[in-house]
C-alpha cells in the first residue's frame, strides 16, 4: 500500500541521514586542518577533487592531523568520518584508501606532534602533523553537527507528521473494513452513550458553530471550516509541525562556524525546515490524486481527503517560506546575499517558493469557484516548477527519495486517469440537452461490461470539442437512466454556472441537442450504507437531486424510503420528471418542495415500471406528487422522521451548502432521540 511504501521510506532516508551525520566530524576537522598548509608531493600539487583535494590525501602530515582530529573527538561518529574521508580521497588521488591505513599513518606520526598553539603561521609549509587542543576538537565537531542534525531532524520529524497521516489512514481503513464485514457489530457497538457523545460533539457537527459546507468569510477571504472529525485530524497535524519547528536546536556560544547566535539560528531554522518541507511533498501529492488507493481502502470522502490535501499544503509553504526567510537573512548577515542569488541552487529556490505561494493565492476558494478554469491551469503550471525547483534546489542525493516517491505518485495518479478512459471507451458519445435554459443533461453510451453507475459514483468528463479546451474536466455524478430501453446509457447533469458548464449551454441554445464525443474517466466515489436503517430519508437540494437519486435508485424495493427535494421552480421539476415517475413508480414516498413559485394545479406523474411488459399489468397509470409550496423545514422533517421511525433511521443530504449544514446540525441533535439509531451521510462535493 502507499503508506506502506512511504513508511519504508522514511525509514531508509531516516537511517541514512543517521549515518551521514558522521560527516560532521569529517567536515569540522577538515575546516580546522585545511587553515593549515602541509607539505604536497610535487605531481600531487595540481591535482584536484573532493573537499580534501589530492595534495592533501597524499601528504602525512595533513592525514595524520585528520586522523587525530576525529579519533579524538567525543560526539562524533569515527567510522563514518573515516569512510567520508576514504570517499573524499578517492574522487582525487588516493582510490585505494584503508582504515587500517589512516590509523598507521597518525601511529607514525607519534614522535612529530606540534600543538597548534605553538604554530605561529598557519600559512607557511608545515613538515609536521599538528594537534588540536581537546576543546578545538569538540568545537569542530558541534559547529558542523549542529546542522547536520537540523537535517536529521527535519528527515525524522517529517517522517513522523507523514507517520501521523498514516496512523490516521490505517484507523479509518480498520473501521471501514469492519463496517463492510461485521455491520451489525459496528451498529450496536457505536450506538451506546460513550459512542452517542463522540459523534454529537466530537465527530459529526462542523468543527466551530454550525458551517462547514458554507464557506466562512474573513474579510475578502472566504474558507469553509472541515467537521470535527476531520478538525481534530488537521489540528494534531498543525500542531506537530509547531511544536518540531521549536525544538531541538543547538545554539550557544563558541561556534566556530558562526560565531552569531543569529546566524546559527537561521542555518538551522532554515536547514530544518528545507529538509521537513520535502518529505511532505508525497503526502500532498498523495492526498491531492483521484486515483488514491487510500479512498478506497479507508471509505473516506475524496472531500475529506483534499481538505487533508490543502492543509499539508498550508503547512509545506510555510514551511517553504521560513527556510527562504532565514536563509535570505544568514547571507545578509554575512554579506554574501548577492553572491549566494547568483547561483544556479538558488534561483530553483526562488522559483519554487514564489510558485508555492502563487499555488497558495491562487486556491483560494474565490478563484477555484468563480474562474475554475483559470485555476486548474496556474494549478498544473506552478505545481510543475514548484516540483522542479524543488529538484534543482535540493541537489542532494540524501533527500531526492523523497521526490522521487513525488513524481511517483503523480505519475501513478495520470496513469490511471488514462486506464480509465480506455477502460469505459474512447469512443463514447454524449448526447447533450440544455433543459429549462439552467440544467445541461447528458446521457452517454457507456462499456456496462466494465462498470455499471452505483451510489455516489461520480465521473471526470472531457468534451472533445476543439473550442472547449478539450484538456479541461469537471465531476458529474453519475445515475443510470430511468428510461425504459435506455439500460445503456448512463446520465449526467450540470447546472449552468460559469466557464465550461456556459460556454457549453450557450452553443447548445444555438444549436439545439448535440451529440458530441467524449472521454469518460471514471467511476470515482464510494457508497456509503445508506441502505442499513430501517428507515431512509434522502435529502436533495436542486442539482444535488443527482446525487441522491442515485441512492434511491438501490432501494426501489425498500419500505419506508423517503425521497425530499428542495427546488426552486416547476420547470426545474420537470427536468427530472422522469427520474421521478421513476422512483414514485416503485414506492418510494416522494416530496418535492418548490420554494420561488406557487400553483394550484396538482402535478400528475406517469407511473413508469421499467418496461412496457411491467406496464401493461397495471391498471392505474397516473399518480399524484405529493407537491409542497415554500422553503422545506429541514428541522420539523429530521424532527418528525426521528419520531416517526419505527427502529434505525438514516438521513442523507446532498444539495447546496447551506441545506447540507442545516441537516447535519439537526441530525447530529436528533441522535440518540427515537427508537432506535440515527445516522448521517453528506455528499457535499466541496472540492
Amino acid at each position: 500500500m502507499k503508506f506502506t511504501s512511504l513508511a519504508l521510506l522514511f525509514l531508509s532516508v531516516c537511517l541514512t541521514s543517521a549515518i551521514t551525520s558522521g560527516d560532521a566530524l569529517f567536515r569540522g576537522c577538515g575546516v580546522y586542518v585545511a587553515k593549515y598548509s602541509f607539505e604536497c608531493p610535487s605531481k600531487y600539487s595540481k591535482v584536484k577533487g573532493g573537499r580534501t583535494g589530492g595534495c592533501n590525501c597524499m601528504s602525512p602530515e595533513f592525514m595524520a592531523t585528520m586522523v587525530d582530529c576525529m579519533i579524538r573527538s567525543k560526539g562524533g561518529n569515527i567510522k563514518r568520518g573515516f569512510t567520508s574521508l576514504i570517499d573524499d580521497c578517492k574522487l582525487s588521488s588516493r582510490s585505494n584508501l584503508t582504515v587500517d591505513e589512516l590509523y598507521a599513518i597518525h601511529d607514525n606520526a607519534s614522535d612529530y606532534w606540534v600543538n597548534s598553539k605553538d604554530v605561529k603561521n598557519k600559512t607557511e609549509t608545515h613538515y609536521y602533523p599538528i594537534k588540536f587542543t581537546q576543546a578545538q576538537v569538540d568545537q569542530a565537531q558541534r559547529a558542523f553537527g549542529a546542522g547536520f542534525y537540523a537535517k536529521y531532524t527535519g528527515q525524522l520529524y517529517g517522517g513522523l507528521m507523514c507517520a501521523y497521516f498514516g496512523v490516521i489512514m490505517l484507523a479509518a481503513a480498520i473501521s471501514n473494513f469492519l463496517k463492510k464485514v461485521a455491520p451489525k457489530f459496528v451498529h450496536n457497538s457505536t450506538n451506546n452513550k460513550f459512542a452517542l457523545f463522540f459523534r454529537r460533539k466530537l465527530i459529526n457537527p462542523a468543527f466551530f458553530g454550525f458551517k462547514h459546507s458554507t464557506p466562512v468569510n474573513w474579510g475578502p477571504f472566504s474558507m469553509s471550516l472541515p467537521t470535527r472529525a476531520q478538525g481534530w485530524v488537521v489540528t494534531g497535524y498543525v500542531v506537530m509541525f509547531i511544536i518540531f519547528m521549536f525544538i531541538k536546536y543547538d545554539v550557544y556560544d563558541g561556534n566556530t562556524r558562526y560565531p552569531s547566535k543569529a546566524n546559527q539560528l537561521s542555518r538551522i531554522v532554515s536547514d530544518r525546515t528545507a529538509v521537513l518541507s520535502v518529505t511532505q511533498m508525497p503526502l500532498l501529492y498523495i492526498l491531492a490524486g483521484r486515483n488514491n488507493l487510500l479512498l478506497w481502502i479507508t471509505g473516506l470522502s475524496y472531500d475529506t481527503m483534499n481538505l487533508y490535501h490543502r492543509w499539508v499544503a498550508r503547512v509545506t509553504f510555510t514551511s517553504v517560506f521560513i527556510h527562504s526567510i532565514a536563509f535570505s537573512a544568514l547571507y545578509v548577515n554575512q554579506g554574501t546575499y548577492k553572491t549566494q542569488l547568483a547561483k544556479t541552487s538558488n534561483v530553483w529556490g526562488i522559483v519554487g517558493t514564489v510558485c508555492g505561494g502563487l499555488l497558495m493565492f491562487f486556491s483560494l476558494r474565490q478563484f477555484r469557484e468563480k474562474i475554475y478554469d483559470f485555476f486548474l491551469l496556474t494549478h498544473w503550471a506552478f505545481v510543475i516548477f514548484f516540483t522542479v525547483g524543488s529538484w534543482y534546489h535540493v541537489g542532494s542525493n540524501t533527500y531526492y527519495e523523497w521526490i522521487y516517491a513525488t513524481v511517483a505518485f503523480w505519475a501513478f495518479d495520470r496513469a490511471f486517469r488514462l486506464a480509465r478512459i480506455v477502460l469505459t471507451g474512447v469512443k463514447a458519445k454524449g448526447h447533450v440537452e440544455l433543459q429549462s435554459d439552467v440544467f445541461l443533461k447528458i446521457k452517454i453510451d457507456y462499456n456496462n461490461r466494465i462498470w455499471k453507475p452505483y451510489p455516489g459514483a461520480y465521473a471526470f468528463l472531457y468534451f472533445l470539442r476543439p473550442t472547449w479546451r478539450i484538456w479541461e474536466n469537471h465531476p458529474f455524478s453519475a445515475y443510470p437512466s430511468p428510461v425504459p430501453g435506455e439500460e445503456n446509457k448512463i446520465v449526467f447533469c450540470a447546472r449552468v454556472r460559469q466557464g465550461k458548464t456556459l460556454q457549453m449551454s450557450n452553443y447548445i441554445a444555438k444549436s439545439g441537442p448535440q451529440t458530441i464525443p467524449v472521454f469518460v474517466e471514471g467511476p470515482y466515489g464510494h457508497a456509503q450504507p445508506v441502505d442499513r436503517s430501517e428507515t431512509v430519508v434522502l435529502i436533495a437540494g436542486g442539482i444535488g437531486f443527482t446525487g441522491a437519486y442515485s441512492y434511491a435508485c438501490r432501494m426501489l424495493e425498500k419500505p419506508n424510503v423517503t425521497f425530499i427535494w428542495a427546488v426552486q421552480f416547476i420547470s426545474h421539476f420537470e427536468v427530472f420528471r422522469e427520474e421521478i415517475e421513476h422512483l414514485a413508480s416503485h414506492g418510494i414516498n416522494v416530496i418535492v418542495y418548490i420554494s420561488d413559485e406557487t400553483s394550484d394545479k396538482p402535478i400528475v406523474l406517469e407511473k413508469n415500471y421499467g418496461s412496457d411488459s411491467e406496464v401493461s399489468e397495471k391498471t392505474d397509470s397516473s399518480m399524484t406528487l405529493d407537491t409542497r409550496y415554500g422553503m422545506a423545514d429541514i428541522k420539523s422533517i429530521i424532527d418528525t422522521s426521528v419520531a416517526e421511525a419505527p427502529g434505525s433511521i438514516g438521513f442523507f443530504v446532498c444539495g447546496p451548502p447551506g441545506v447540507n449544514d442545516s441537516v447535519r446540525k439537526h441530525v447530529t441533535n436528533a441522535m440518540g432521540q427515537g427508537k432506535g439509531r440515527v445516522d448521517l451521510y453528506v455528499e457535499a462535493f466541496n472540492w
